[in-house]
């Protein structure tokens, strides 16, 4: 393969004299070795380890801490609950300002019977990471203070949902493939897929750049990975930046 990618270690390295690397190869042959990290460019000639320490730093991947995940805000609820309905949409609009995980609670459906007896009479109720914080409706104020004082405000404004750009031609089987594995994706996640078919004329310039190392996939208009989809990269970059769409619990059997 032309990509060898070291799971564990997030290292990936591209052996720029391998067919499909030919446009690394014209880039980069007389600075090897080439460092990038995330797909932009840090070093050449050598690696620049301050450099690298620091972007890590900076991104709090310091083996001594631990990654805090997001927190859950569960939704119990019956499909005949209007205000239940009321209550999820209130969530979803809090979920563009701040990092959480909605997940409802069908206390009508099997296996949660227990849920049933405590909070048929008081639907719809709110917890926070397991901890019960409403009922009868949601607490918005509440809500938002627990996720401030947790720091899990977006630091940006309202952005628009990501774009996956796929670089493809109409007979690339690999192509399909990833654009499949991408529509896949979408059940899970917020992204537009937009298509760029580098054989069509206006095109001339990504099918120079890509030509032998299709299917490519851009992030935003960034280089995400070619000669396939880096699919755990792109669920990385879509959880980073809360792209998630609202988990449903299922009942325990």
């Amino acid at each position: 393969k032309a990509v060898v990618s070291t799971q564990s270690t997030g290292i990936e390295k591209v052996d720029v004299s391998m067919k499909g690397n030919k446009m690394w190869k014209r880039k980069y042959q007389y600075s090897l070795p080439v460092v990038h990290y995330n797909g932009e460019w840090l070093s050449m000639n050598g690696l620049s380890e301050e450099k690298l320490v620091r972007r890590l730093r900076e991104e709090g991947w310091g083996k001594t801490a631990t990654l805090k995940p997001r927190p859950t805000v569960t939704l119990f609820t019956t499909p005949l609950c209007g205000l239940c309905l009321e209550v999820e949409a209130a969530m979803e609009l809090l979920q563009r300002k701040y990092h959480f995980t909605i997940e409802k609670v069908d206390v009508s459906m099997k296996g949660n019977k227990m849920w049933k007896r405590k909070y048929q009479y008081s639907l719809p109720v709110v917890h926070y990471n397991g901890e019960w914080l409403s009922m009868n409706g949601l607490s918005e104020e509440k809500l938002v203070r627990r996720l401030r004082e947790e720091g899990w405000g977006k630091t940006a404004t309202l952005k628009p949902r990501p774009t996956v750009t796929l670089f493809t031609t109409p007979l690339c089987g690999l192509c399909l493939e990833v654009e499949a594995a991408m529509e896949l994706l979408q059940k899970k996640y917020h992204f537009t897929i937009e298509k760029v078919d580098v054989s069509m004329k206006g095109n001339k310039m990504w099918k120079r750049q890509y030509h032998y190392s299709l299917p490519v996939v851009h992030y935003n208009g960034e280089w995400l990975s070619r000669n396939g989809l880096k699919e755990e990269k792109l669920v990385r970059k879509l959880e980073e930046e809360g792209w998630e769409k609202t988990a449903t619990r299922r009942p325990d059997l």
